[in-house]
């Protein structure tokens, strides 16, 4: 829990400058965030979207978000994934929707394919909605299914999601025993009361072998803030859990624009906005299957 030794001092300056009337502070950060928005490779970005934008809608009309995600932590090498967000049907107030995503990591590839159902309520200030997912692991085949709730609005976010292991043990190319883990997570966001989207959330996190005679549990947390600039999202923060993985990590996302603002539409305002712009935007949630490694004598030697 070192990170909170930074963390928390950080956090309450930024909702202090941001709550308080730090306008010196509100205004340059305004600047720096709308000079990138008028910059070249904005406009190119801009560019690039319009274009995807526009040959999605002739081919794939039901398509509401697509985004093409780097990550990167300290000990791992590079996560690339690719998710889409389609409508299946609107309903009263609200829509039901598909999400599809396939992510590669370190010669790993996993599908995500998963369902949801959203409503606006209370004047269109608050989403409430639940999906279930089934994660697909193509290299070890290890399955997983998932089920979440959530709640959006201008001011916060609230998600929580759980994971089921369908896979029994498998062998991977090394010859080490692979076990796909149970789990759950739990994540909140504040968006800053500032013209530019900037949020900051924090999540807890836990997974563990569901076979009692090789016991092993992953928990910790994870603290980090995210903004959007133009097509782009960038999110950094630190993680720490009790298997000694403490690790700074960070993503950079390039959103298509599909007409409205895919992006949680940030003001000055403390009141709660509309957000019925926001039914579209992508389930958070853990897409790699996080497993445990056995050796042959069944002694754990690692997960992830």
């Amino acid at each position: 829990m070192k990170i909170l030794r930074y963390f928390l001092p950080a956090t309450i300056g930024l909702l202090v400058a941001t709550n308080v009337g730090s306008q010196d502070l509100k205004a340059t950060a305004t600047d720096k965030i709308s000079a990138f928005k008028d910059g070249k490779i904005n406009a190119l970005s801009n560019k690039i979207s319009e274009n995807i934008s526009s040959f999605a809608k002739d081919h794939f009309e039901n398509m509401k978000y697509l985004d093409f995600n780097i990550n990167t932590q300290d000990y791992l090498k590079p996560t690339f994934s690719i998710m889409s967000v389609n409508e299946i049907m609107k309903i009263d107030s609200g829509t039901i929707f598909n999400q599809t995503s396939i992510n590669t990591h370190d010669g790993d590839e996993t599908i995500n394919i998963g369902f949801g159902t959203r409503k606006l309520l209370n004047n269109n200030t608050l989403i409430v909605g639940a999906n279930a997912f089934y994660d697909h692991q193509l290299t070890e085949s290890h399955e997983r299914v998932g089920a979440g709730a959530e709640a959006l609005s201008s001011m916060f976010d609230v998600r929580g999601n759980y994971y089921n292991a369908l896979s029994a043990r498998r062998t991977n190319s090394g010859g080490t025993i692979e076990r796909a883990m149970d789990g759950w997570d739990l994540r909140g966001d504040y968006h800053l009361p500032i013209e530019q989207d900037i949020n900051l959330f924090f999540s807890a996190f836990e997974f563990e072998n569901p076979e009692d005679v090789s016991s092993y549990k992953e928990k910790g947390n994870k603290y980090g803030a995210d903004a959007k600039l133009g097509n782009f999202s960038i999110e950094a923060g630190y993680m720490d859990d009790n298997q000694a993985n403490d690790a700074w990590f960070g993503n950079v996302k390039y959103v298509v624009n599909f007409g409205s603002d895919e992006s949680n539409s940030s003001s000055s305002s403390k009141s709660f906005e509309d957000v019925s712009d926001q039914l579209y935007q992508p389930v958070k949630r853990e897409n790699k299957i996080r497993v445990v490694k056995i050796d042959a004598s069944g002694v754990v030697v690692g997960g992830f």
